[in-house]
């Protein structure tokens, strides 16, 4: 779409509401319709469900299919009128497919929602559990990271469940709402499963009694509601982000959004291509696990920078020891051309361990950054 004709898109459509413009944009959600039997162990008891974890009754009057393997364009299909709308706290939300063009996302951020065009992209990863570092690490983290966010006009991207990392940035978000210090508003997107969300139906529902208490609970960070059963897979919404993308694939309790997030930070970073100008995006890598890592592969093959916070355990100080013990492979001409395996380069073969890395750097060089040439 040229230049003049996304202009006048956006003017004709300033008249209607965000909800308006969301139903234009015709958004839809998935559900699974085809049951592909599957038994697994679920809180020490087994069950038979589909492979999107559903109950054979929650696909009334369909066949069931065997031997066939689950995808979400064989088994479910198209919903419309996806849910969308404002939560209790004015954030917005918006269900929809997993398949979703990136451009549609777009309008729904720059049409619907109004958001300025941003000069900045971060992505904010990390392991899907409570994770313990320094008090130190987390000031130095979380006042590094808001610095550079007011500073840049940035969107901040994370996954939007209330654990791990993105708790801590949720906190933080919280604080800085509060602040007296500043009328600027932060822009900070979840990027979660609609089918992964404890109670997604009842804290997306319009608001009621019912609606409110749940809503109060997220918010005043109490442990009352973490400690009800959750079943596994589910998450609490982290509920002081601005905004939430609510990926829907058909399937309940299954987070993995594959590279649906590197996609779309890709195509909004292409905003000003137009004018050979293009939003710079990095990504920063906190903790984590085997998720993490694959999120960080999909940004550096996308060509994104991954910085990595050193010392906060697990994924990010795995990187951190790899990258110290291969940093002269490049230039060492005697090796140049070796392939090294991941066996050649163990900790425990160049007695090299993340303590003692720790105690040899300084505080302001524990980021190490990761990029593609």
């Amino acid at each position: 779409m040229s230049s003049s004709r996304s202009s006048v898109y956006r003017q004709s459509r300033r008249a209607h509401s965000p909800d308006d413009m969301i139903d234009q944009l015709n958004i839809r959600s998935r559900t699974c319709h085809l049951y592909t039997s599957s038994r697994r162990a679920d809180n020490d008891q087994y069950e038979e469900t589909c492979e999107c974890k559903r109950p054979q009754d929650k696909h009334p009057g369909e066949k069931v299919i065997e031997n066939i393997r689950w995808s979400m364009k064989l088994n479910t299909r198209e919903e419309i009128n996806a849910e969308h709308g404002q939560l209790q706290t004015g954030a917005w939300f918006v269900r929809l497919a997993m398949d979703t063009p990136e451009e549609k996302v777009k309008h729904i951020f720059l049409d619907a929602w109004k958001l300025p065009e941003p000069l900045f992209i971060i992505s904010v990863l990390g392991g899907a559990k409570y994770f313990k570092t320094s008090d130190q690490l987390e000031i130095i983290f979380i006042n590094g990271l808001f610095d550079l966010i007011q500073k840049s006009g940035a969107w901040l991207f994370t996954s939007g469940y209330d654990t791990g990392i993105v708790r801590l940035v949720g906190r933080a978000l919280h604080q800085f709402k509060l602040s007296k210090f500043t009328e600027n508003s932060i822009t900070a997107i979840g990027i979660c499963k609609w089918g992964c969300i404890r109670d997604v139906e009842k804290i997306t529902r319009p608001m009621d009694e019912e609606t409110e208490q749940i809503t109060t609970n997220g918010l005043d960070g109490t442990n009352k509601n973490r400690l009800k059963t959750r079943r596994s897979g589910e998450w609490d919404l982290e509920m002081h982000h601005s905004h939430y993308l609510m990926l829907d694939d058909g399937t309940i309790r299954k987070y993995e959004t594959e590279d649906y997030r590197t996609r779309l930070i890709t195509h909004m970073a292409r905003i000003n291509s137009e004018h050979d100008l293009f939003v710079p995006a990095v990504t920063v890598l906190v903790e984590g696990g085997k998720d993490a890592i694959k999120n960080i592969y999909y940004d550096l093959r996308s060509n994104i920078p991954v910085v990595i916070i050193s010392g906060s355990g697990r994924a990010a100080d795995f990187f951190t020891r790899w990258l110290l013990l291969t940093k002269n492979i490049d230039n060492d001409v005697k090796d140049q051309n070796t392939v090294y395996e991941t066996e050649e380069l163990s900790i425990e073969k160049h007695k090299t361990k993340c303590s003692n890395i720790e105690t040899e750097k300084t505080n302001t060089d524990k980021i190490s950054k990761l990029n593609v040439e």
